[in-house]
This record gives C-alpha cells, sequence and structure tokens, in this order.
C-alpha cells in the first residue's frame, strides 16, 4: 500500500526544532516498515494526494486542515507532532502511539468517519476548495469593521459586523460556538455566525446565527466593500473579494474521510 506523510515544515519555537527531527524520523520508520511511503513538505502541497491508499500528517491541526484541502476521496490520519504544545483536535494519535494506530488500521479495529466540507461560491463560481473548519468574511485586517448584505430565509440587512463565520459541524465547536453561534445537531447541516454585530438596517432584530440546509435554506453574503477578505479554516486559505460580489454556500461534494481518536476508538 502506499502512504504520503505531510509533514509541518515550518515550527513555533526553537524548542518545536529540537525535537523535530528524531520524532519525524521515528514516524517515517514506522509508516515505512508498512506502506511505501513518499514524504511531502506541507508548504510544498501542490497537487491531488487521491492516488495515495492513506495519507498520514505530523503537525497538529493546521497541518490537517492544510493538508485536507489536497484530498477527495483518501483516508486522512492526523499525527500529533507536538502534544505538549498542540492540542491537535483533529488528529488521530500522538507521534508515540504511531504504531498502535497502524496495527489497528491493519487489523480493521479503526476506520475512517466521513465528514461534510463546505464549499464556498463568488458569483456563483465554485472556489474549488473543501473547507474541513469554517469561511470568515471579514475586513482584510479582521480587527477593523466589515460591512455587507446578509439574506437568510426571506430576511435581507445591511450589516456593520466583525464578520461573519460560517462553519461545517465539525467546525462549528470552534470559533463560532466560543461567539455565542448556533451549532447543527444534524451532520449534513451548517451554520453561520455574525461576530459583534455593531449596525443592522432593514429588520428590528439583526440576523445573528443560525443553522442551515445547503438544500433547503438560501445564505448569501454580498460585500460592500473592497477591503474584504474570505478566510478559509483559520486562514490556511485567503481570498481577496471585491465590492458587490455575492458569496454562497453548499455542501461540497466530496467529504473527508477522517480518523478519530485512536484512543476513542480502542
Amino acid at each position: 500500500m502506499k502512504a504520503a506523510l505531510v509533514y509541518a515544515d515550518a515550527h513555533e519555537s526553537p524548542e518545536c526544532d529540537r525535537c523535530f527531527e528524531p520524532r519525524f524520523r521515528e514516524i517515517r520508520s514506522q509508516i515505512a516498515s508498512h506502506f511505501l511511503v513518499e514524504t511531502i513538505a506541507r508548504s510544498a502541497l501542490s497537487d491531488s494526494l487521491d492516488g495515495f491508499d492513506i495519507v498520514f500528517c505530523a503537525g497538529g491541526d493546521g497541518t490537517l486542515l492544510g493538508t485536507a484541502h489536497f484530498l477527495r476521496d483518501t483516508p486522512l490520519c492526523g499525527i500529533r507532532l507536538f502534544p505538549e504544545r498542540s492540542v491537535g483536535f483533529l488528529c488521530a494519535c500522538d507521534y508515540s502511539d504511531i504504531l498502535a494506530f497502524i496495527e489497528a488500521f491493519f487489523e480493521g479495529r479503526i476506520q475512517p468517519r466521513a465528514h461534510v466540507r463546505l464549499d464556498c461560491l463568488v458569483d456563483g463560481v465554485s472556489l474549488g476548495v473543501p473547507f474541513l473548519n469554517d469561511v470568515l468574511l471579514a475586513h482584510q485586517c479582521p480587527a477593523r469593521a466589515s460591512r455587507y448584505e446578509i439574506a437568510f430565509c426571506g430576511v435581507s440587512q445591511r450589516q456593520c459586523s466583525s464578520g461573519v463565520w460560517v462553519a461545517t459541524p465539525l467546525g462549528s465547536h470552534g470559533g463560532l460556538h466560543s461567539a455565542g453561534g448556533a451549532m447543527p445537531d444534524d451532520p449534513d447541516s451548517f451554520a453561520f455566525c455574525v461576530r459583534e454585530c455593531a449596525r443592522a438596517s432593514g429588520c428590528d432584530a439583526p440576523l445573528r446565527t443560525a443553522v442551515f440546509s445547503s438544500s433547503s435554506d438560501a445564505l448569501t453574503l454580498t460585500t460592500l466593500g473592497d477591503d474584504m477578505c474570505l478566510f478559509g479554516d483559520g486562514g490556511i486559505f485567503v481570498r481577496r473579494v471585491t465590492y458587490g460580489q455575492v458569496l454562497t454556500f453548499r455542501r461540497h461534494e466530496a467529504a473527508l474521510r477522517l480518523f478519530g481518536s485512536l484512543k476513542t476508538s480502542a
């Protein structure tokens, strides 16, 4: 079987730099003893990884989210490379547990779970990136005010706020939840949340947060400035948007097959 091993080639501290080489060498050795493995730096990702049977990524949630953008069908296993510094919520195991994961994989004791992803369209054209976590429409400096028109379930408002989050069920546990956003119970639904709304026109109460289904509910955001950006999956993806562009959201056709926590699955 062929495996790709994507690794974080930029680290947060000198401590991580010192730990990286011995930990990564051990991870690669364990994977190479069971798979035909190819190592790829995260910064070098440019093509689809779907030619492999499984993809491992060593780093944290940022590395996993960036790697997931290049996957449609191949299952993904995240490995926490620095568990003492990184939460790695989306990762399946720590670097020290990789052999236990491989054994569980070959014995069929752990299976990937399909997670719905978000497709964002600008003026009706898909960005072509499947977002696992969330998308934020905001000023290019997110601390500044964002101006846009939001339309949802027949209500349309012009708002000034800190921006609008749109999240998948998995991503709704992060920034959207911290901002008081509604969280979807249905694994096929999404949620949006307006951050710190300062002004809303066109209705008595501002649209703030709701759960929606891309198959039945329409959420559109129309930009009212030339200084706006889309930040996808925590800023891993960034795209400038100009005045009057219309953003719509739907379920991406390819769910991500992601391995969950080894400890939970065991």
